[in-house]
């Protein structure tokens, strides 16, 4: 062979064995970085054709190869394992704990006091709520329609409740020898509810200072008379008046004066008036077995300007009493000069009638509708003084005789 040839056919050779060194290398590189059993063989070095024989295949598989093919003229050296230290676990101190000063509070000056100029412009006060009107507490005041029944009683709201009925007047007593309280008028319409008060008015009263007849007519007692005139305009709601009840008879102070009686009617009717007033002439009606109702009613009548009904008072006292024996001669004297309303302004049943109690009031209600009275006033107080009860002084409460109340009722509810 020339020598060009040999020449070429040797760097042949030497480049075939630099490209297996390199593939060693490269397959002992990837056999230190794979783990064992993972990945997969570096693939193996296929000797071109003329240039390198085959390489084992053997080679190629398995572990990564440990020694390089020998150069020609040179000795195999083995390749060192690449061995690596295990990473070092690096250890930090604990931080250290910072403590810090509490911080100081902040304190701040106080603000100074705001002052504000006060408002230059004024307002009026609101003006005051209107005044409610006198008596617009009180119910409103019922209709009076006839036959007309009424009470003296200290509980009027019970009475009806008793009775199953409703009282249409109600009696209250006061003395002119007494001062008038301010509120008494108002006072009697809250007690009454919707019945119309009947006040009388008596000149004194037991205990009092006497105060005559005379006087009165005389004027002495008219700032008494005018306070009460006030009470009635104030209110504007009806009442009935009755003063001095009673004058025929001997047991008041003011009895059996018939001219001093007519003079001081006069004087009190002028004073009071008739506006929201009805004014009712009361006498005590005429017993024919007592001297002491005796006395004509003429003496004592003030005339019919003065008077729009005329009231009788008359009680059952004892076992025969009825109503033609209590009522009949007065109401003929009466109407000799009267046309108008006539009421039994005080009746009761006395307990002294027994088992009589129950007729009594049934014959006291058909008297009263066969003579077509107004109606009447029931008297239902305990007047027994201390020292026990008599005759004309006993405990009229119908309210004790169940019998007596019964026939009330029935009464009260039927046709008088």
């Amino acid at each position: 062979m020339s020598a060009p040839g040999t020449r070429r056919k040797a760097s042949r050779t030497a480049t075939g064995l630099a490209c297996a060194a390199v593939l060693m290398v490269l397959a002992s590189l990837g056999a230190a970085f794979v783990p064992a059993g993972h990945g997969h063989p570096l693939p193996s070095a296929q000797a071109a054709p003329g240039r390198m024989g085959n390489l084992d295949p053997a080679a190629t598989t398995g572990p990564p190869a440990t020694t390089r093919p020998a150069q020609p003229g040179s000795t195999p050296v083995a390749a060192a394992p690449h061995t690596y230290p295990p990473p070092s676990r690096v250890t930090y101190p604990p931080p250290s704990r910072v403590t810090y000063p509490a911080p100081s509070p902040a304190t701040y000056p106080a603000p100074a006091p705001a002052t504000y100029p006060a408002p230059s412009r004024t307002y009026p006060p609101p003006p005051p709520s209107p005044p409610k009107p006198p008596g617009w507490d009180l119910p409103p005041p019922a209709q009076l329609t006839p036959p007309l029944e009424g009470v003296v009683t200290t509980d009027v709201p019970a009475w009806d409740a008793a009775t199953a009925s409703r009282a249409q007047l109600a009696v209250s007593y006061v003395s002119m020898a007494a001062p008038l309280a301010p509120s008494f008028l108002h006072s009697v319409m809250r007690t009454d509810g919707s019945a119309e008060p009947v006040i009388e008015i008596t000149p004194t009263a037991p205990g009092q200072p006497p105060l005559s007849l005379a006087q009165i007519a005389a004027g002495q007692a008219d700032p008494w008379l005018r306070a009460m005139a006030a009470q009635i305009a104030s209110l504007a709601r009806p009442v009935v008046i009755s003063f001095a009840p009673e004058p025929n008879g001997r047991w008041y102070a003011w009895g059996q004066q018939p001219a001093a009686f007519v003079q001081a009617w006069d004087h009190v009717h002028q004073v009071i008036g008739a506006g929201w007033v009805t004014w009712m002439w009361q006498v005590s009606a005429h017993n024919a077995t007592d001297p002491a109702t005796q006395d004509p009613f003429a003496g004592y009548w003030p005339g019919s300007s003065e008077v729009d009904w005329v009231g009788l008072d008359g009680y059952y006292y004892q076992p025969g009493d009825s109503f033609a024996l209590r009522f009949n001669a007065t109401l003929a004297e009466a109407e000799a000069n009267w046309a108008g309303p006539v009421i039994i302004a005080e009746t009761a049943v006395s307990p002294g009638l027994g088992k009589g109690m129950a007729a009594a009031v049934a014959d006291l209600f058909s008297g009263v509708a066969a003579d077509h009275l107004l109606g009447l006033i029931y008297f239902d107080l305990n007047v027994c003084p201390a020292s026990g009860c008599g005759p004309y002084k006993q405990d009229f409460r119908l309210e004790n005789s169940p019998a007596a109340l019964a026939q009330f009722r029935q009464s009260v509810a039927g046709a008088w």
